[in-house]
Formats: structure tokens, sequence, C-alpha cells
């Protein structure tokens, strides 16, 4: 694509791209910490970070974890309140996924950024229980996200099914034979005009 585009263009080196990389990553986590750091002065001390994340493992068999917290900013120069999501890290994750492990990459992970389990308000995960297990062993609340939208969509559908059954309660009783009732059936034969045309000619003797 990029021959095509220019032949005399070259593509940069991979180790310009990762010099590229390593200084956008610097710049994004200084202004992160900075975020952090004014939000930890606003609540003094209080617990204010939702902590979300997932562990998976690769084809290779090499752990991984993405760590992403949420929280409350008030902007003090213009006194509006905004809702900041950051993703910390998405690291390697050596040894087993048990509740030790993740609680210890998680805490080095927040530890990075001036954080702790102590600003933690709650863990929130998948269907796995690997991130509840490492939110005991920090000592904080874990919330399981797709059981919790499960519990959520069968109450919907309680509620649904309640409001149709008593739909048809209703109608029963207004009228009785509502059950025995048949719907009425369109008997009119429709054609398309062509069709229509002909057999107009062919009742009059045309051929």
């Amino acid at each position: 694509m990029l021959g095509l585009s220019n032949d005399r263009a070259t593509p940069p080196s991979v180790g310009f791209v990762k010099k590229i990389f390593r200084v956008i990553y610097d710049m994004t986590k200084a202004k992160m910490a900075k975020y952090i750091g004014e939000a930890k002065a606003y609540y003094k001390g209080l617990r204010f970070v939702g902590l979300s994340a997932d562990c998976w493992t690769s084809r290779v068999g090499q752990g991984f974890i993405g760590i992403e917290i949420s929280f409350i900013f008030l902007d003090v120069s213009t006194g509006k309140c905004a809702m900041i999501s950051m993703c910390l890290a998405c690291v390697y994750l050596p040894g087993s996924h048990n509740a030790v492990n993740l609680a210890a990459k998680i805490a080095e992970v927040l530890a990075a950024f001036g954080l702790s389990a102590l600003f933690v308000i709650i863990y929130v995960s998948d269907s796995g229980g690997g991130i509840p297990a490492a939110a005991k062993v920090m000592g904080g609340q874990s919330r399981n996200l797709f059981r919790e939208t499960g519990r959520q969509t069968k109450r919907n559908e309680t509620k649904m099914g309640e409001m149709l059954n008593s739909r048809n309660r209703n109608e029963t009783q207004n009228n009785p034979n509502a059950h025995f009732a048949k719907p009425k059936r369109n008997t009119k034969q429709v054609r398309c005009p062509p069709c229509a045309k002909r057999n107009k000619r062919n009742r009059n003797g045309r051929t």
C-alpha cells in the first residue's frame, strides 16, 4: 500500500516505531496520573475508583490481564463533573490466574499510578471467578457484570410475561368466547392487472 501511494516512501524501522510509542505512552501516562492526583486531592482519601479487569490466555499459553478504572472527576476550572475511564494496563500475567497472583498484579498496576486497594470502591468482572476472588484478597467488594445483566433480563422477561397474562385475562373477562372466536379470513381473490384483463377477454369470447 505504501509503495503504491508513493514509490519513494519507506516505512520507518521497528526501533523508531517503538521509540514513538514510548513517547506517546509516557505523555499519556503523565496526563492520566495528573487526573488521578487531582481526583485523590478532591476526594481526600475516600474510595472513589471503580475497577474492572479481565484476564485471558493466548494460544501459546501466555496469560494477560487488562485493568481499567472509572471515577467521577470535578473540573475545578469549569465546575462541571465528568465520568473518566482509563485503561491503566494490558500486561503479561505470569503464572496461574489464581486470586493471589491476580491481586498482586492489580496492586502493582495501581501503585504505578499512585493508587492502592484503599481507593477502590468496587471490582467489576465478567462471568469468571478470578477477579472476584482477587477482590476478596484485596479486601474489596465485587460485582459480576454478566450475572447482574442476566438477572435484570430475567426480571424484565418476568414483568413482560405478567403483563401479557394480565391483558389476556382482561380480554377473556370482557369476551368469554375470545378463545373460541375464529379469525376472519380474507376470501377476496386478488389478481394482478394483466390476469384480470385476460380473463375479461376470455369471458367476452375474445382470444
